[in-house]
Formats: structure tokens, C-alpha cells, sequence
């Protein structure tokens, strides 16, 4: 009955208002995207520690800012980055007992910027397609996990996932998996990367969706050649 954990997620949010919320060091560029897809670009928020010199003058937290990364996390370790495409999500559950997840959870934590998801519902022989969004269109962040592939040939990609647990109301209706919804009060903490304790770290990854709403929109979704603004409009207005 339930088809996929998330793999589409739009960001359309205007970049300053994206540098407010998430406290960032400078404004990011930014393309309106309405239907990102695995292996594609999707914009996390790092932190990189803080310098001696930030640290006297009180300003411990260090700088963070958005990158754009693939959306698939290719380990660094592996010898081909196709790996990525099967690593688009971490199950919770799991992480410490995963070693590409298991290091990343200690060293190389993110945000990924969204202002909405999708998630399909088996509906007999359909997949109907939902946007799952905030009530008030604001931007928000899922909690994920990044590192960064060498290739033999120098190159070098930085990619990440997307961290799921078992879904909660209203999305258990359409969908038994969820991405990780942080919320700001636990995102200094998350990013801090003095902070490597397993326990206290998978202390705050749960899954609420206390404010997300959703709403069906257009099988046009289904093809990540299609990203545009009809993408996110509701199903009747299509």
C-alpha cells in the first residue's frame, strides 16, 4: 500500500530569508527548485568549527552556511558513486549500526533546506503524489548526514541524506516513513561539531509533524524532468 520513503523536496524560499533563518554567514544563490530529485543538488546547512581567534572574541558557534550537494550520500570509501543513488535515506533506526552512517552521525551532521517534500499513496493501481508542507509555507529542515568522495581522478563530491523514522499524523495516512523534521531550538545543537555522542545526538532525531499539512497535487511530479511551479499546485488547480 505505501510506496516510497522521500525522494522529491522543493525549495523555492527567496535566499535572504533562507540566510535569516538559519543564522548563515552570508546570502546564499539559489535557483527556485519545486521538485529536487535524488542525485540531484539539494542545499544543506554545515557548520565548520570555530577558530581560535572566534573563540576569544566569544564567537564560538563557527560559520555556517548553505552548499549544494548531491542528494544520494556516497561514502568515502566507495569505489564507484553510483552507491549514492541507493543512500538518499537513513533509517534511524539504523544509524549506528551502519558504518558510513555511524561515522557521519559523529562527524559530519547537516541540514537539508526544504520548504516541502512529496510522498505517494498506493491507491489500487495509482500513486497518487502529496506535498507535505507548513501551514504558513515557511521553510524548515530535515535532520541529515553528509560526507565527501574522492574520485580517482581528483574530483571531489560532497553529497548527503536524508534521515527517516516511522511516520506520525498526519503523513501516517498516506505514508509509514518520514524524513526527520528538526526543529530550530535542536539545530545549534546538531551542527555544534564538538558534539559526538551517539546517545545524546539520536536524542534529537523524533519525528513530529505537528505542523505539516498535506496536500495532493499533480502526477507531473513523478518526472524529475518537471520543476516548475505546477509541480506544487494543488491537485484541483491542475
Amino acid at each position: 500500500m505505501l510506496v516510497r520513503m522521500c525522494g522529491r523536496a522543493t525549495l523555492s524560499t527567496p535566499p535572504e530569508d533562507l540566510r535569516e533563518l538559519f543564522g548563515l554567514d552570508e546570502t546564499p544563490e539559489l535557483t527556485a527548485r519545486y521538485n529536487i530529485a535524488p542525485t540531484q543538488p539539494i542545499a544543506v546547512v554545515r557548520q565548520r568549527p570555530p577558530t581560535a581567534a572566534e573563540i576569544a572574541e566569544a564567537r564560538a558557534r563557527g560559520e555556517r552556511r548553505i552548499h549544494l550537494v548531491r542528494w544520494g550520500m556516497i561514502p568515502a570509501f566507495a569505489k564507484d558513486p553510483k552507491i549514492g543513488a541507493r543512500m538518499i535515506n537513513a533509517r534511524v533506526e539504523s544509524l549506528t549500526a551502519r558504518p558510513p552512517f555511524r561515522d557521519a552521525l559523529e562527524k559530519r551532521r547537516c541540514l537539508v533546506a526544504v520548504d516541502g517534500f512529496y510522498e505517494w499513496q498506493s491507491d489500487g493501481t495509482t500513486k497518487r503524489p502529496f506535498l507535505v508542507h507548513r501551514r504558513d509555507g515557511a521553510p524548515f529542515a530535515l535532520a541529515g548526514l553528509w560526507d565527501r568522495w574522492r574520485a580517482p581522478s581528483g574530483d571531489v563530491i560532497d553529497s548527503c541524506t536524508v534521515i527517516t523514522a516511522p511516520s506520525a499524523p498526519p503523513l501516517q495516512a498516506i505514508h509509514d516513513r518520514m524524513p526527520i523534521v528538526m526543529p530550530p531550538a535542536r539545530w545549534d545543537e546538531w551542527l555544534d561539531p564538538s558534539v559526538r555522542d551517539p546517545e545524546r545526538l539520536l536524542g534529537l532525531l523524533e519525528a513530529t509533524s505537528d505542523e505539516l499539512i498535506l496536500r495532493e497535487v499533480s502526477t507531473r511530479v513523478n518526472s524529475a524532468a518537471n520543476d516548475d511551479p505546477s509541480c506544487v499546485a494543488p491537485i484541483a488547480s491542475t
